[in-house]
């Protein structure tokens, strides 16, 4: 896949490469061509359980740092200190999973709202 260069701009997008119902699939690595003067767009379709997976990790490794650097400050790190920041971390990732699956859930709402019986 191309880098982001003066010419060319990467987007990333979650969706399936081919969705159901769309006009046409948009695969990863399309090249969408603009006017001169202005970068071209290249598209890198990102599956969604992967986006949700990333941030989830993403959340638990930043909130796993900042507690295990709060429950050292002034002492030396203990069992208990780890522990704490392992579950402290744990539940900030899942917390932020069920808030990308609300998320997720709720543009899926919008675009097929006769299958959830709302119109």
């Amino acid at each position: 896949m191309a880098e982001n260069t003066p010419d060319v701009v990467t987007v990333s997008v979650i969706g399936a490469n081919t969705a159901p119902g769309a006009l046409a699939p948009l695969p990863s690595g399309t090249v969408a061509k603009t006017p001169a003067g202005i970068p071209n767009v290249l598209v890198n379709v990102v599956r969604p359980i992967t986006a949700i997976l990333v941030r989830a990790a993403h959340v638990f490794v930043v909130t796993f740092l900042g507690a295990l650097g709060a429950g050292s400050v002034g002492a030396t790190p203990a069992d208990w200190t780890w522990l704490t920041a392992l579950s402290i971390a744990g539940g900030a990732a899942f917390l932020e999973t069920a808030k990308n699956l609300v998320t997720i859930l709720g543009d899926l709402e919008q675009k097929n709202p006769l299958l959830t019986g709302s119109i």
